[in-house]
């Protein structure tokens, strides 16, 4: 599948540096000065073409909105992205968490446990929950 942003992408010298650094065991790696759509771009650069691709890279926000954002962008350039959404804490114990939510978080962790290629983005709230030992997926 020919994926023409993404090959320009990977011209860049900067990608490339960062990809060869990551092939050759370096990370993790911080990217400062970009926005949002740009992480979300280099990202899915380094996770689908270079030098050790493809790999799974893990794409940390701020926010779960924003981690919703950058994996729609990853997925816009053909790259396979999930999601790590937080884990729901019901308010009241008639409210349970939604199914859907729970197989999202499911799959994105089943996706960096068995380091299927691609993009999987997560809030740092997602991030900080604790989860079940890697044996368990």
């Amino acid at each position: 599948m020919k994926r023409p942003l993404l090959e320009a992408l990977f011209d860049a010298p900067d990608i490339m540096r960062a990809a060869r650094a990551l092939a050759a065991g370096g990370g993790p790696a911080a990217a400062f000065g970009l926005t949002e759509a740009h992480k979300s771009h280099l990202a899915a650069a380094l996770a689908a073409a270079g030098p050790g691709a493809p790999r799974t890279v893990l794409l940390v926000t701020a926010t779960d909105t924003a981690a919703a954002r950058m994996r729609a962008d990853a997925e816009a350039l053909g790259v396979q992205a999930s999601l790590l959404p937080a884990r729901e804490t019901p308010l009241v114990r008639v409210m349970n968490a939604s199914p859907e939510r729970a197989g999202e978080r499911v799959r994105a962790l089943m996706q960096l446990a068995s380091g299927q290629p691609g993009v999987v983005v997560a809030s740092m709230a997602a991030l900080l929950q604790r989860v079940a030992p890697r044996e368990a997926f």
